[in-house]
């Protein structure tokens, strides 16, 4: 593994952010308007949620599913990003420098994390003023614990990203995709008193276990943290697996340019 490759690969994508750091502005303060607004309308409505027998106000519950949604935002961003670099040329230029499939996932998944921790940095700050200052040392283990989400929804990403031809795929399956997976998963709510379907489809979800995993983190609960961070640390390791199959044959480069 040539972690120097790595590094410029990381760093390339990074100058592509500051570059394009107004396009991203909205996104970055996405979070913080959940937290504020989201979170103060629903914190009378839904009331106090207990976690393996912690009781935390909503917007503490929140707070941690906000961490979770950051982490699965990576997951657009990464089909966004793959498909680029197939259908622009620059999976080409990446496989003719002796790139391998982990050198490029690894890259990616990188700058996928800097893109999460981005939005946490402002998260937090803002979990400060409007939860309380014990929010700082949770909120700082939660980015660690991120890590294994950040690495499935990335390996996700790319392997659809590489697979997609077309603008309007992409843009289908990013648009469809996101509103699903967020509302089926316990991200924003809890559903031990949702209906039967909404459970099955909760507990199927992977964001599920992102958010359980941060949540229990945050409340001290390292045993049940470490469960459902390893489901997901497995799940990435089998889509590791197929994105080495995956990606030395995928299309070096897309037909679509406009």
């Amino acid at each position: 593994m040539d972690f120097n490759k790595i590094a410029v690969l990381t760093q390339a994508k990074i100058w592509s952010f500051i570059n394009w750091r107004r396009s991203y502005y909205i996104i970055l303060i996405e979070s913080v308007l959940y937290l504020v607004l989201f979170g103060a309308g629903f914190s009378r409505l839904v009331g106090s949620q207990t976690v393996n027998g912690h009781l935390l106000t909503y917007q503490q519950f929140l707070f941690a599913g906000l961490v979770a949604i950051q982490s699965f935002r990576v997951f657009p961003y990464l089909i966004f990003t793959s498909s680029n670099d197939v259908k622009w040329g620059m999976y080409r230029l990446f496989v003719l420098t002796g790139l391998s499939p982990l050198e490029y996932l690894l890259a990616r998944g990188v700058n996928a994390w800097i893109y999460m921790l981005a939005q946490w940095v402002l998260l937090i700050f803002t979990g400060l003023v409007v939860i309380g200052p014990f929010v700082l040392l949770p909120g700082l283990i939660m980015a660690i614990v991120s890590i294994p989400g950040v690495l499935f929804w990335s390996c996700l990403g790319a392997i659809i990203g590489t697979l997609i031809r077309d603008y309007g795929t992409r843009d289908l399956i990013s648009s469809v995709v996101v509103l699903p997976v967020v509302f089926s998963s316990t991200a924003l709510y809890s559903v031990d008193n949702a209906p039967t379907f909404l459970k099955v489809l909760s507990t199927l979800n992977p964001l599920t276990y992102q958010a359980n995993s941060l949540r229990l983190a945050y409340i001290g609960s390292w045993g049940g943290m470490a469960a459902n961070a390893g489901i997901l640390l497995l799940c990435a390791a089998v889509l590791y697996a197929f994105a080495q199959y995956i990606l030395p044959r995928a299309d070096l480069a897309g037909l679509q340019r406009g």
